[in-house]
């Protein structure tokens, strides 16, 4: 598989020189940070993250756990060194399992860590594939990202750390690292958005008044969309009741205009009339017999006509 995807065996290529600064190196990572790295991570997480982070952090790491050994178990896969010491030849539960390169760890110590171990006592001896040191590096690093974003270079350098070290031991193919990894990141992904708490940086974990989580609801595109849609249509709409109110209001106030001017004229007309010896009242009902008020006296076209042609003076000439 390694062949047909990269080309040639990663694994291979990184075990094929050892020394001794190389085995310790990788020993770091692959035995000794890995086993106490997640404890780390849950006192971190306890002093500086929002409360119930913790829980999350053991909801992921557990469930992450759990679902990688039952690939092992449904799909079981040698690692590198089985090649190394059987070929091709077909396996089986009966063969006892190997330290691989952690074997030279044992002599450099001149210790019985891994050899007795691997060889005798390990309980899934072909569970490669996922890599659950490769998942478990990277929900540390994730769950260190969360708490502190601005290191997290330093986060990412540690699980590719990690990654050289399995292979170069010969525990692990590179396929069997990306596996782990997208495992991590997929129970990460679920944790993040239905338990994880939202980290406000703050000092310490009595810091926190509320805890607050991601509303997944708000964060879907097409949701957003709709609602933006449907506030820009309700803004047009109150736009075009505001303009209907105030063409109406415009209209009224000039009609009250016009309807003053006319009385002012017709109060003119009568005076005129009375010093004339025309009697006032014979001539107050004939201008408002003979000429109705919806017509202006300028010229004989009614005044919701002179509206509909455009001629109608503007309020300014008006005033």
């Amino acid at each position: 598989m390694e062949t047909i995807l990269y080309g040639d065996n990663l694994s291979e290529l990184l075990a094929a020189s050892t020394n001794s600064i190389l085995d310790i190196l990788a020993w770091l990572p692959y035995g000794l940070i890995h086993f106490a790295l997640p404890f780390i991570v849950a006192i971190l997480l306890f002093l500086w993250g929002p409360p119930t982070c913790l829980r999350s952090f053991a909801f992921a790491f557990g469930y992450m756990n759990l679902f990688g050994v039952i690939i092992q178990l449904l799909f079981p896969a040698a690692p590198p060194w089985y090649k190394i010491l059987h070929g091709l030849n077909p396996a089986n539960y009966s063969m006892l399992g190997s330290p691989g390169g952690l074997a030279r760890i044992d002599q450099l110590l001149h210790l019985d860590l891994y050899t007795t171990n691997f060889s005798k006592n390990s309980p899934v001896v072909f569970g490669a594939f996922p890599s659950l040191h490769s998942g478990s590096a990277t929900m540390d690093a994730l769950f260190l990202s969360y708490l502190f974003p601005k290191f997290t270079p330093l986060f990412i350098i540690y699980v590719c750390w990690l990654w050289w070290s399995t292979m170069y031991l010969t525990h692990h193919y590179f396929i069997d690292l990306m596996a782990g990894s997208l495992l991590s990141l997929i129970v990460f992904t679920y944790t993040k958005y239905i338990h994880l708490p939202i980290n406000e940086e703050l000092k310490n974990r009595w810091s926190y008044v509320e805890i607050k989580k991601i509303n997944i609801f708000k964060l879907d595109p097409l949701k957003l969309s709709l609602d933006d849609e449907i506030d820009n249509n309700n803004n047009i709409n109150r736009g075009s009741s505001r303009l209907r109110s105030g063409s109406i209001q415009q209209y009224q106030y000039e009609l009250n205009i016009i309807s003053r001017t006319s009385n002012n004229n017709d109060d003119t007309i009568i005076n005129n009339n009375d010093d004339d010896g025309v009697s006032s009242p014979e001539n107050s009902s004939v201008f408002e017999n003979d000429i109705p008020r919806s017509f202006s006296r300028a010229s004989n076209t009614s005044l919701e006509s002179q509206y509909d042609l455009g001629t109608y003076p503007s309020k300014s000439r008006i005033d």
